[in-house]
């Protein structure tokens, strides 16, 4: 007992085959250990509960989680910081040559590029959902061959 109480129970498992050619299944053996004080099963880790959030009333709204009741949207002190920041920290580019190609794209393609693309999956009624809205797709037929196809959805930055 005293010469694999130093052991964790597989290698204590395999230390008495080898060594006393008594083989015992490390499950059955940690149990043994366990009950006579030798082995301290590990203890789990309780799940963290998450604390839920509701939806913010704007895109970009900043969720204040510590509980202050600071005004983030009305900081006075953003532009001043701002011009101090980029005063300290700025750094001219090397070359004054633009380096940027010029635009070949026509601008609903540009604008098409430059969404947010989400994928989704009608469903056999034609319906999607996205942004907690449902939407149905109308045709003119009854739509069969609409169903459970994927469709893209654009989200532009200025919400048209």
């Amino acid at each position: 007992q005293r010469s694999i109480c130093r052991f964790w129970p597989p290698f204590a498992s395999e230390k008495l085959e080898f060594s006393n050619d008594l083989k015992v299944n490390r499950e059955t053996l940690r149990h043994w250990m366990m009950e006579a004080g030798l082995w301290k099963g590990r203890t789990r880790k309780k799940a963290r509960i998450h604390q839920s959030r509701e939806r913010r009333s704007r895109f970009g709204e900043l969720v204040q989680i510590d509980g202050s009741h600071h005004d983030w949207e009305g900081n006075r002190y953003v532009s001043e910081f701002m011009a101090d920041y980029n005063k300290r920290f700025s750094v001219s580019a090397a070359n004054s040559q633009d380096a940027h190609r010029p635009l070949h794209q026509e601008k609903p393609v540009l604008r098409r590029i430059l969404s947010v693309h989400s994928q989704r999956k009608l469903s056999k009624n034609l319906e999607i959902s996205f942004e907690t809205k449902t939407y149905k797709i109308k045709t003119q037929t009854t739509g069969y061959r609409l169903r459970h196809k994927q469709v893209m959805i654009y989200e532009h930055t200025d919400k048209r």
